[in-house]
């Protein structure tokens, strides 16, 4: 445990660090998310073919909507141009790992489902 712990900060200082790495556990979130909308099961199709993970904040809004827990997004522009996007605290662009133009599909879902609030 010690040496885990140890590998997991060395890790996570060199900014290598990936919050969801586990295959069973992104694809229990994805099973159950399908049940929210069929919408979902693009996100295994960008995964399994594109390589395509999900972003972390996307990732704690699935795990609050799953406890039954309204997220509320403050200063978040669901109408935003994802292609034209760049990194919040750096002039560079954003990682091609994530699909944030399907993120912010779904999220638009999410928001007529009245399951996330979104002040703009």
């Amino acid at each position: 445990m010690k040496n885990t712990k140890k590998k997991l900060i060395n890790l996570y200082k060199d900014n290598s660090v990936n919050f969801i790495d586990n295959r069973f556990f992104f694809f229990y979130i994805i099973f159950k998310s399908i049940s929210l909308h069929p919408i979902f099961s693009k996100l295994i199709f960008n995964h399994i073919f594109k390589n395509k993970r999900l972003s972390t904040g996307f990732v704690i809004t699935l795990i609050l909507i799953f406890y039954k827990i309204k997220p509320i997004f403050f200063g978040l522009d669901l109408k935003e141009n994802m292609r034209f996007r760049s990194h919040y605290h750096k002039n560079e662009k954003v990682s091609v790992h994530h699909d944030l133009i399907l993120e912010h599909k779904i999220l638009r879902i999410l928001k007529r489902k009245k399951l996330i609030t979104v002040i703009d």
